[in-house]
C-alpha cells in the first residue's frame, strides 16, 4: 500500500515500495492508488509553489538588455572584459555556472556597443557538442565533420553580430543564415548524407569572409569568443578543437 507523508514544498511524498512477490491483483490497486494521490497533488488548491525557484536562467539565452540588467559585476569584471577584448589568446577557467558566459557575453556586447572600438566580435556557444559525438563512433571521418561544424557555428556567429549590430554591411561572398542553419541541423541530427559540402566551409574561406566583411565595414580587427569548449567537448572533440583552434 501507498504511504503519502508530508514532502518538499508541502506536497506528499509516495512511498512506491510493493513486495516483489505481489499479486496481479495488488499492482494494479497499488498502481491505482497511486495515480489518485497524484491526480489530488495536481489539483490541490493549497499547492502554493513558484515553479521558476527551480530554473535557473542561463547567460546565452537571456536577451541583451535583460542580460545587462539581471548580471551581477564581477570583482575583477574590468580587466577581465578588457583583457577578452584585445589581442591574443585568452583562457577563461572555472566550474560551471561560476560566470564565465557572463563574462564574455559582457565583453561582446561592449565591443559591439562602442563603435570606436573598430571591432567586429563573434560570440559563439558550443554546448551542443556532444550531438556530434556519435559521428566518432559511425563515421570514418568524424574530426573532418566536427570541424565543419565549428565553422558553420562561427558563420552562426557572424550572422548574429551583423543582426545585432543592426549597422554591419553583409559581404556577398558569407554564406546566408538558412543554409548555414540547415548544414548545423543535418550534422547535429547525424545526417551527413544530407549535408551539402562547401567549399566555404573550411578555415581559409572562413577568414577570407571575415576579412572581407572588416574591409567592407571598415573595421580593424576580429574578436572571437568562443564558449563552453572544454565543459562541452569530448576528450576526441577536444583535440579536433585546439587543432582547428
Amino acid at each position: 500500500m501507498p504511504v503519502t507523508r508530508p514532502g518538499k514544498h508541502g506536497c506528499p511524498d509516495v512511498d512506491t515500495s510493493l513486495p516483489s512477490n505481489a499479486s496481479s491483483a495488488q499492482q494494479d490497486k497499488f498502481e491505482s492508488e497511486v495515480a489518485n494521490v497524484a491526480k489530488d497533488i495536481l489539483s490541490s488548491e493549497t499547492l502554493d509553489y513558484d515553479l521558476d525557484a527551480d530554473f535557473i536562467e542561463q547567460a546565452e539565452y537571456i536577451p541583451e538588455e535583460d542580460f545587462l540588467a539581471l548580471s551581477a559585476e564581477h570583482p575583477d569584471e574590468e580587466i577581465i572584459v578588457r583583457k577578452l577584448s584585445s589581442g591574443g589568446a585568452k583562457l577563461l577557467i572555472g566550474p560551471r555556472g561560476c560566470g564565465k558566459t557572463t563574462l564574455m557575453l559582457k565583453a561582446y556586447y561592449d565591443l559591439l556597443r562602442t563603435p570606436s572600438a573598430a571591432t567586429f566580435p563573434i560570440y559563439v556557444n558550443f554546448k551542443l557538442s556532444l550531438q556530434l559525438e556519435p559521428l566518432y563512433a559511425n563515421t570514418p571521418n568524424a574530426a573532418y565533420w566536427f570541424r565543419q561544424w565549428l565553422v558553420l557555428m562561427i558563420y552562426k556567429g557572424v550572422h548574429s553580430t551583423i543582426s545585432g549590430s543592426k549597422k554591419v554591411k553583409l559581404p556577398s561572398a558569407l554564406p546566408d543564415l538558412e543554409t548555414v542553419d540547415e548544414a548545423v541541423r543535418s550534422l547535429e541530427a547525424g545526417k551527413v548524407d544530407e549535408f551539402t559540402d562547401d567549399s566555404s566551409y573550411t578555415i581559409d574561406a572562413l577568414c577570407a569572409s571575415i576579412t572581407k566583411l572588416l574591409a567592407l565595414n571598415k573595421l580593424s580587427r576580429c574578436i572571437l569568443l568562443l564558449d563552453d569548449a572544454a565543459h562541452a567537448f569530448s576528450p576526441r572533440q577536444q583535440e579536433d578543437f585546439f587543432d582547428f583552434f
